[in-house]
């Protein structure tokens, strides 16, 4: 649409694109109004990203205008990201795995179908919230010779296969998750927000390996570049073996 600065509209207009990018130029009908078409590049650096197209409109008698489209180009109609509480799996004791999936809009992509597999933690499979998110609960159980057919080594990372979507436009994308062979214990707040006099719940698993131990827990603020212990609280040993869920509220 091209319009003087009066609002009014402009009419024979010669509106332009920069050479190379598609059909060039088209004059502007009675109402103003002019369509071109925008051929995408064959390369991207990202995947998705966002071009600005500079739109430059001219006619005799009036001074030349031009304006900056951004155009969103994606190769893709699904994109995933996906992590693990705590930053990774501990083998033996739960773990949940989240995704979240938006579309090439940028937008949530709500209710999708979402398949994930793993040789270290199983297959799990579910749909998205509004928010395009879904949240697995998992168990890393290392096992031996499971290495062989992890393709990120099944040690210290282990391969996840995401499927998102459902027919022609589904997604398969292919994921190295990070694992703690060393790991010990699971800890997992009951709410990421913490109110003046209220205690904080936690939740708590413990490896056969360290069942016999006690366990510190401790909440700690940040304080410009230091972390001043806020909580402590000691918690006794397992009596027996084996991975144990445990409660406890720091207060």
């Amino acid at each position: 649409m091209v319009r003087r600065a009066d609002g009014r509209r402009v009419r024979g207009a010669t509106v332009s694109l920069p050479a190379g990018q598609g059909h060039v130029t088209s004059d502007a009908d009675a109402r103003g109004r002019a369509t071109l078409r925008w051929q995408a590049p064959r390369y991207i650096a990202d995947d998705p990203s966002t071009e600005d197209v500079v739109v430059t409109a001219s006619r005799a008698g009036l001074p030349d205008a031009s304006s900056a489209l951004p155009i969103r180009i994606a190769r893709h109609e699904f994109y995933a990201g996906l992590s693990v509480d705590g930053g990774g799996f501990a083998p033996g004791l739960p773990a949940r795995v989240f995704a979240r999936v938006v579309r090439a809009s940028g937008l949530p992509a709500a209710a999708t179908k979402v398949h994930i597999e793993s040789p270290l933690f199983g297959s799990h499979q579910g749909r998205t919230d509004s928010h395009g998110v879904i949240a697995f609960d998992a168990r890393a159980e290392l096992r031996v010779g499971h290495e062989a057919s992890d393709l990120c080594g099944g040690v210290t990372l282990t391969a996840a296969t995401i499927v998102v979507g459902e027919g022609q436009s589904s997604r398969r994308l292919e994921r190295c998750l990070p694992v703690d062979p060393d790991a010990t214990v699971r800890l997992r707040p009951a709410s990421l927000v913490v109110r003046p006099g209220v205690g904080l719940g936690v939740e708590l698993w413990v490896a056969n390996a360290a069942a016999r131990h006690p366990v510190e827990l401790m909440l700690l603020r940040r304080r410009g570049d230091r972390l001043e212990p806020l909580l402590r609280q000691l918690l006794p040993a397992n009596s027996g073996r084996g991975t144990r869920t445990r409660r406890a509220t720091l207060t």
